[in-house]
């Protein structure tokens, strides 16, 4: 009776000792899992910040050359533009399409 008893008490060591290592390795994969889609969030948002940076820094840009166009249309010759200003103004307006493309 001793011996039924201390092999059904080694039985239940190795058997709780089984069931701890499994809840680890859950607990394990669990947290890893949790990992992977808190980095899938975060590479998410930083990707929706990025393309957000890139559209102000489109319309900033945008807007700078619109001005600059202005600021050369003004100040050029109403009988012709001066060569200067119709190659900054020409290359200006590529620009500004390059930035319209690129939204």
């Amino acid at each position: 009776m001793k011996i039924t008893k201390e092999l059904i008490g080694l039985h239940l060591i190795s058997e709780n000792e089984r069931l701890e290592q499994e809840l680890s390795s859950q607990r394990t994969e669990n947290f890893s899992r949790d990992l992977q889609a808190q980095d899938a969030a975060k590479l998410a948002h930083i990707k929706e910040m990025t393309n957000l940076e890139a559209q102000q820094r489109a319309k900033r840009d945008r807007e700078y050359y619109e001005k600059r166009i202005a600021q050369l249309e003004s100040q050029a010759n109403p009988a012709g533009l001066d060569t200067r200003y119709r190659l900054e103004l020409s290359r200006l307006k590529e620009q500004i399409q390059e930035v319209k493309d690129e939204l």
